[in-house]
């Protein structure tokens, strides 16, 4: 998830840090035992990861297995669980430091949007949408990427945000909405969205 770059995202930092991600002592490197992919699973539904490679012996009930060639010194699973990588709701929460929101990936039964109290252009961004009702999450499809580009088509049935998966940076990306350009903003600590 983090290598030894010479460049490090600050924000995919402080909410590994605060989740339990990075307890290795080369702090670059993010080693996931048996037990971290049970209690880390709200993290790692919200970075999507849906396959995941273990020794013969892990399991988990949870998880899809995936028909390997007998013989192999991995089995591989699928965990239906990971989050789309980009997804419209209708509903923000709110949280105020990161290990606020490492507690909310814990309960989380699905994705969700949450936008950190001292971001004024996120929380403005965000605007009325309330925590109040069940959130209306429907996934994107029809992606297409490049290695400078991510499109996608998500059908927004109310007014809500859309949520990509992908590392927030301000000022450093262009998007638009319907061909028009939009302004962005930061959501679940590290992606971006639209409104």
């Amino acid at each position: 998830i983090v290598g030894a770059d010479a460049i490090e995202w600050p924000h995919l930092r402080e909410l590994g840090t605060a989740a339990g991600m990075f307890t290795h002592p080369w702090v670059w490197l993010s080693l996931f035992s048996a037990e971290d992919l049970r209690n880390q699973s709200g993290l790692l539904d919200m970075f999507g990861v849906r396959v995941v490679f273990t020794p013969p012996e892990v399991s988990r009930s949870a998880w899809h297995p995936v028909a390997m060639a007998r013989g192999d010194l991995v089995r591989v699973f699928e965990r239906p669980s990971a989050w789309p990588r980009a997804f419209f709701t209708d509903r923000v929460q709110r949280y105020a430091t990161p290990a606020d929101l490492a507690l909310s990936l814990e309960s989380a039964t699905g994705p969700f949007a949450s936008v950190q109290i001292n971001d004024g252009r996120a929380t403005e961004a965000a605007g009325a949408l309330t925590t109040s009702a069940p959130a209306t999450v429907v996934a994107a499809s029809a992606y297409q990427l490049t290695p400078n580009t991510t499109s996608f088509t998500v059908t927004a049935p109310s007014a809500g945000i859309v949520v990509l998966g992908e590392a927030y940076e301000p000022v450093d990306f262009r998007v638009t909405l319907n061909g028009t350009p939009v302004p962005y903003f930061r959501v679940n600590h590290m992606f971006k969205a639209v409104s």
